[in-house]
């Protein structure tokens, strides 16, 4: 089996951690192809425990028997690669700790809704999916095995991916992620300039001594004042705001 594992950042190099040496160890296999595909080529003698890191911009041309993503941001780029299998690796779902305003909380619920299949790190994740995405396969490979028994579990979920398609029930148009994404783009752009107009304005001179003004005029002290203002400030909003007189004048 040609397997092609998309991840959005590369590993570390010092300090790996237990996912790749499950990678590595699924790898070391002899029944499995595997190669890496990073968004950006990885830097010049990065390798981790033998594994083939590649940028996936190169692997223009190549095709798989199955493309798993790493994670939810990986399935942003994930029919990238011609592969006959398109699976998600869900260990934990992020979208439920990521900030409600935040642009990546959609991508990451969205990327649950892909026609792809679903590899769960647990059983509660399993079945929280199988709720989720009752049309869809889902299969369980637990993460909190020792890297030897987590590639033999992760691929066992492969080879069933790999051998049948998966339930027509579960397809969607593939475009939806890339036309999403760009979208976001747009949005989170559109955000920082916003925010940082806000942050500009918060600083202006002109802007604090009108909110410092409006704060006063509502204090408690002036509370006799806004009363007897209260029939003018009417009266002007009838008159300058609709531009309608109210023939007073």
């Amino acid at each position: 089996m040609k397997l092609c594992l998309l991840s959005a950042a590369p590993p570390d190099a010092d300090a790996p951690g237990e996912p790749w040496a499950r990678v590595a160890a699924l790898a070391a296999r002899g029944d499995v192809d595997l190669t890496v595909a990073l968004f950006e080529p990885p830097a010049p003698g990065l390798a981790i425990d033998g594994l083939t890191l590649a940028a996936l911009d190169d692997l223009a041309g190549a095709s798989f028997t199955v493309a798993l993503a790493w994670d939810w941001r990986a399935t942003v780029r994930l029919f990238e690669v011609e592969a006959e299998r398109h699976a998600l690796l869900v260990e934990r779902f992020e979208h439920e700790v990521l900030v409600a305003a935040e642009a990546d909380r959609l991508l990451a619920i969205v990327a649950l809704d892909l026609p792809v299949d679903l590899i769960a790190g647990s059983p509660a994740v399993a079945d929280e999916l199988r709720e989720l995405r009752p049309e869809a396969r889902v299969l369980l490979a637990p993460t909190e095995l020792d890297p030897d028994a987590g590639a033999a579990a992760l691929g066992a979920a492969l080879e069933e991916i790999a051998a049948t398609p998966p339930p027509p029930a579960a397809l969607l148009p593939r475009r939806l992620m890339a036309d999403l994404d760009a979208a976001l783009l747009g949005f989170r752009s559109e955000y920082r300039q916003t925010a940082q107009a806000y942050r500009l304005l918060e600083q202006d001179e002109l802007v604090r001594a009108t909110a410092a003004l409006r704060a006063a005029y509502r204090s408690e002290r002036l509370r006799g004042v806004r009363s007897a203002a209260s029939p003018l400030v009417v009266r002007a909003k009838r008159r300058f705001g609709s531009g309608e007189s109210d023939g007073a004048g």
